[in-house]
């Protein structure tokens, strides 16, 4: 398992690994260009296959054996199609965590309810003010609930942000993990859930791999394209749309149209919360 961050400042290391390894093929399922391409042209593969996403022609073909761009339909059946070509199996969408961790320990004392902040983008962020709420309204009525904050480093003005807007009591049933744990850490902590909020963000598709419940948000993205695609007893999607009348909900983010109390609700039909 070779782990790269993207950034042609880290290429160097990523060829040497990956020339150790003599690759005779290349499939990139999720990158960036024109430096996934690259790499794989100097570690010297000689069939490299690239899911181009909707990007459409992006001028390197030449050097792709085979890619697929503008698919409708969900990303995880997009990339099975781009690898049918090679005559593994493609019908099968199941995702699992393809590493070795440490498996999470869920509490059976206190339901543990993960909040993802952070997103790619602020677009696809539920607004802090929104997640405060509902952590307000879930210990002053479950008071035996835990929740633990996840998110990039870059995710930490957010969780300051949360921490400002609850109260005391809520306060003292929050941990804060932002930023605290690298990629298998992060594995374990989500496998200790007992339910996971989240917008349309990496951590939703871990915790979907690892089989934990869900309650994803979608507004400016497409839950046909990126939502919960296996164990679908798990996962509760919520997908709303924007309109006119929604407009003044839209302060701090557009997914702001989503309510906290629709989520709290969601909730306590999802997961065993006691008093």
């Amino acid at each position: 398992m070779v782990y790269w961050d993207s950034k042609i400042k880290t290429i160097r290391p990523l060829l040497k690994s990956l020339r150790e390894h003599q690759p005779d093929l290349a499939l990139i399922l999720h990158s960036h260009l024109p430096y996934d391409i690259i790499s794989a042209v100097l570690a010297g593969a000689k069939y490299i296959i690239r899911d181009n996403y909707s990007s459409g022609i992006c001028g390197l073909e030449p050097w792709l054996t085979n890619y697929v761009f503008h698919y409708y339909g969900h990303f995880v059946r997009r990339k099975l199609e781009l690898i049918s070509i090679l005559g593994c199996r493609s019908d099968d969408p199941t995702m699992e965590i393809p590493v070795d961790y440490q498996r999470g320990v869920k509490s059976s004392d206190h339901p543990t309810i993960g909040f993802q902040l952070g997103a790619s983008t602020e677009s696809r962020c539920w607004p802090v003010s929104h997640y405060a709420r509902l952590a307000d309204e879930l210990v002053a009525k479950h008071p035996n609930v835990r929740i633990v904050l996840i998110g990039a480093p870059f995710d930490d003005g957010k969780a300051k942000q949360f921490m400002s807007l609850i109260g005391p009591q809520t306060q003292a049933c929050v941990d804060n993990q932002i930023g605290k744990t690298g990629l298998q850490g992060l594995l374990t902590l989500l496998d200790s859930f007992h339910v996971l909020v989240t917008g349309d963000t990496g951590p939703l598709h871990l915790a979907v791999a690892l089989k934990v419940k869900t309650i994803s948000l979608f507004v400016t993205a497409d839950s046909r394209s990126t939502g919960p695609i296996q164990d679908p007893e798990l996962h509760r999607i919520i997908q709303v749309s924007r309109t006119g009348y929604t407009m003044p909900l839209e302060a701090e983010s557009p997914m702001g149209v989503i309510q906290p109390q629709r989520i709290y609700d969601e909730l306590v039909a999802h997961v065993p919360l006691a008093r």
